[in-house]
């Protein structure tokens, strides 16, 4: 009883880690009660999850044109080609040109 009362707390120790650095409790207090050693290890050495929204960043803009995220910056959509300092001219890609054959 006593060996079980432990394996849970030394699951609760990882488990904490874990949810403390955005993880998900319950796998990690699995792995913790599992592998005691090797899961503190594991919780100690992760990096914590970034809880920024996923999404456009404030560095860049949506076309209006193909409703694609560009970058700020930019001042031609690299998907259609839309000419964002212009009066809003949509522009064309350049056609290729085909060089010249040689006569054999």
């Amino acid at each position: 009883m006593f060996f079980l009362i432990i394996v849970i707390i030394l699951g609760c120790i990882v488990g904490i880690i874990a949810n403390s650095k955005g993880r998900s409790f319950f796998p990690w207090f699995i792995y913790g009660m599992a592998l005691f050693i090797v899961a503190i290890v594991h919780v100690l050495c992760i990096k914590s999850i970034d809880n920024t929204p996923i999404g456009p960043a404030s560095h860049t803009k949506k076309c209006p044109q193909c409703a694609e995220t560009v970058q700020a910056d930019a001042r031609i959509c690299r998907f259609c080609r839309y000419d964002f300092e212009g009066a809003g001219n949509h522009t064309q890609p350049a056609q290729a040109t085909i060089p010249p054959q040689l006569p054999s």
